[in-house]
C-alpha cells in the first residue's frame, strides 16, 4: 500500500516532478502481479468451478444427442437408440424407417424361409431385403404413393446386426439367387446358340433349296430339251416336229413338238399342226422361221415359269426371281 501511495503522490506532484505515464503503468502492472496473485485455495476453487461448468455442458450435449438418436421401430413401435437397430437409406428429403434388431431378425427370417420359392423370387426382384415400408408395385402400375424408395439393406449392415444363424439364412438365400441367375443366363445362352444354329441350318437349307429351284428352272424350263431323255437343243431348221439327237434315246423320229415340247410318241406332225401354242402364220403347217420359234420359246418359258413359281412359297419364289433374273432378261421373259 505504501508503494501505491507513493506512486499516487508522484503522479499528483508538480508537472516537472511527475513520472511518465509509461513508468506509472509499468509500476501498476508489477504491483498487480505481486499483490493480486490468487492463493492456492483460490486457484483450486476456480479450477473446480471450470470443471463443473464443462461437465454440465457435456451433459447437455449428451442429452440432446441421445434425444436425437432415439428411434421408433416401425414393426413393434418401441423406442430404441439408433445403434440398437437399422435404419433404411432413404433418399434426400424422404423419411427413413427404423427397425430394431429383434424385429429385423424376425423380418429377415420371414423374407428368406417361408414359402421359399416365392420368397426367393421376391428376394431376387427386390435385390435383397428391403425396408418393410417398401410396397412393390404391380406389373405395369406406377409406384405406390408413400412407399419407401430406399435400396435393399447392405450385407455389411445386416451382418453387424443379425444373429449368425439368421445371417446364414440370408446369405444362403442370396447364394441360391445367384446360382439361379447363373443357371438362367446359361440356359439363355444355350437357347440363343440353339436358335443361331437352327437359323444357320435353315439358311443352309434355304440355300440348298434355292439352288435346286434355280437348277430346275434353267434345266427344265429355260433350256428346251427332249421330254424323254432331257437332251437340250439350241435351235433347228424347218419342221417343228422334232427328233432327239441323243444316241440311245427312246424318242421316235419326229416325236415331240417344238412349240410346247409335248411327247407325241412319233406323231408330232399331227400335234404341231393342231397345237394351240402354234403361232406360225396361217398356211405354214408344221414349218416356221427361227424368229417364230424364238417367240414361241419365250412364251413357253413364261407359261411354264408361271405354273412352276405358283407352286412355290412366297419366300422361295422371291429368291428364285432374284437368282434367275439375268437369265430372264436374256430370254426377254416377263413375269
Amino acid at each position: 500500500m505504501q508503494e501505491l501511495s507513493a506512486l499516487a503522490r508522484t503522479c499528483l506532484d508538480k508537472y516537472k516532478k511527475r513520472c511518465s505515464l509509461q513508468a506509472a503503468l509499468q509500476r501498476l502492472v508489477r504491483l498487480e502481479r505481486e499483490q493480486c496473485a490468487p492463493t492456492a485455495e483460490e486457484g483450486q476453487l476456480a479450477a473446480a468451478r471450470a470443471e463443473l461448468a464443462r461437465h454440465a455442458a457435456n451433459a447437455d450435449v449428451a442429452a440432446a444427442s441421445a434425444a436425437q438418436q432415439q428411434r421408433t421401430c416401425v414393426i413393434c413401435f418401441c423406442d430404441y437408440s439408433l445403434n440398437e437397430g437399422i435404419e433404411c437409406s432413404a433418399p434426400a428429403r424422404a423419411k427413413a424407417h427404423f427397425m430394431c434388431n429383434g424385429c429385423l431378425g424376425t423380418y429377415v427370417t420371414g423374407q428368406v424361409t417361408d414359402h421359399e420359392d416365392a420368397n426367393l423370387r421376391r428376394f431376387e426382384q427386390r435385390g435383397g431385403v428391403r425396408c418393410p415400408s417398401f410396397i412393390a408395385p404391380r406389373a405395369g402400375q406406377p409406384i405406390v404413393p408413400g412407399t419407401c424408395c430406399a435400396p435393399a439393406y447392405t450385407d455389411a449392415a445386416l451382418a453387424s446386426r443379425l444373429p449368425d444363424v439368421t445371417f446364414a439364412l440370408y446369405f444362403n438365400a442370396k447364394s441360391k439367387v445367384a446360382e439361379q441367375q447363373i443357371e438362367l443366363a446359361a440356359k439363355q445362352r444355350s437357347a440363343a446358340e440353339v436358335a443361331r444354329l437352327q437359323a444357320e441350318l435353315a439358311r443352309r437349307d434355304e440355300d440348298v433349296r434355292a439352288a435346286q429351284v434355280r437348277t430346275h428352272i434353267i434345266e427344265k424350263i429355260l433350256n428346251p430339251a427332249c421330254p424323254r431323255c432331257g437332251q437340250a437343243f439350241i435351235d433347228f431348221e424347218g419342221c417343228f416336229a422334232l427328233s432327239c439327237s441323243r444316241v440311245g434315246c427312246t424318242m421316235p423320229p419326229h416325236g415331240f413338238c417344238a412349240y410346247c415340247l409335248h411327247d407325241a410318241n412319233g406323231d408330232a406332225h399331227h400335234h404341231v399342226a393342231h397345237c394351240r401354242y402354234n403361232i406360225a402364220p396361217p398356211g405354214n403347217g408344221v414349218f416356221a422361221s427361227i424368229e417364230v420359234y424364238r417367240e414361241a420359246e419365250r412364251r413357253r418359258c413364261q407359261r411354264m415359269l408361271r405354273e412352276y413359281l405358283g407352286k412355290l412359297d412366297e419366300r422361295t419364289r422371291a429368291r428364285a426371281l432374284r437368282d434367275c433374273a439375268q437369265e430372264f432378261r436374256d430370254l426377254r421373259v416377263q413375269l
